[in-house]
């Protein structure tokens, strides 16, 4: 056990890669004897709403949230370093980082680190997966020019909404996909019958799905809009409902 090395964490807004509302993702930092990684927290906040010295967020509704979160981020990063220290001579922020979140465990002694994809990079990747279930007659070829329908959707919205090529995963909020179907419902020439729209939405969300599952994000931000080609959601009956269809049945 190295008892010598000290692990330092550090948050910090990158202001670089704000969009267009002036909102920018938090970044973590991991240094431990002078060596850095780096990974996205999934939290984007407004630059007035970072404050520099403190390294907190503060003015907004959501600050106390954000705040718990990333409080959270920099605790489980501590425990892990402490389990690392137990087991290895030497701790490397990219074995901490991988450890952290979930990826495996390797030194970074001359190795790349696994990129996290944005937005349309996942989508090239899900759609070239597709493409070879095609080939093996496992998936229809009429799907395939679905998923690449909707690729062209999205390409043509970030360049209307954001002006970009691409989004970061973590970019993303539940807004996305209320924007992205006012594009294609309303904005878009020609505009998409609802069924069509939210079929993209749809599309979106498995995409985002994808992004969950490989820990890109810790969350998909659109799991919860409600696409017209979904399942209705069936709440359950209250007790009085079932009493009143009792009574009914033996009456």
């Amino acid at each position: 056990m190295k008892s010598n090395q000290t692990l330092k964490i550090l948050f910090w807004h990158r202001k670089s890669k704000a969009d267009s509302k002036a909102f920018a993702p938090i970044i973590c930092r991991i240094s431990i004897d002078g060596k850095d990684a780096e990974f996205s927290t999934s939290q984007k906040v407004h630059i007035s709403e970072w404050d520099v010295k403190t390294k907190k967020v503060i003015g907004s509704i959501n600050s106390k949230k954000i705040n718990s979160a990333l409080n959270h981020i920099e605790s489980s990063l501590e425990i892990n370093f402490t389990v690392l220290k137990t087991k290895f001579d030497d701790v490397t922020p990219i074995m901490l980082k991988n450890v952290f979140l979930n990826f495996p465990r390797e030194n970074d002694n001359n190795k790349i680190e696994q990129e996290i994809p944005q937005l349309l990079e996942l989508t090239n990747i899900h759609i070239n997966d597709f493409a070879e279930l095609v080939e093996k007659k496992l998936r229809s070829s009429e799907t395939l020019k679905q998923w690449k329908a909707t690729k062209k959707k999205i390409v043509e919205f970030l360049r209307f909404e954001f002006k970009a090529n691409d989004i970061e995963l973590s970019s993303i909020q539940y807004s996305f996909a209320q924007k992205f179907y006012k594009f294609l419902a309303v904005k878009r020439i020609p505009a998409l019958k609802d069924p069509a729209a939210m079929k993209q939405i749809k599309n979106l969300k498995q995409i985002l799905n994808i992004a969950e599952a490989n820990l890109w994000i810790a969350k998909n931000p659109i799991a919860k809009f409600k696409c017209g080609s979904e399942d209705p959601e069936i709440m359950p009956l209250e007790i009085f409902d079932v009493e009143k269809l009792w009574r009914k049945k033996i009456s």
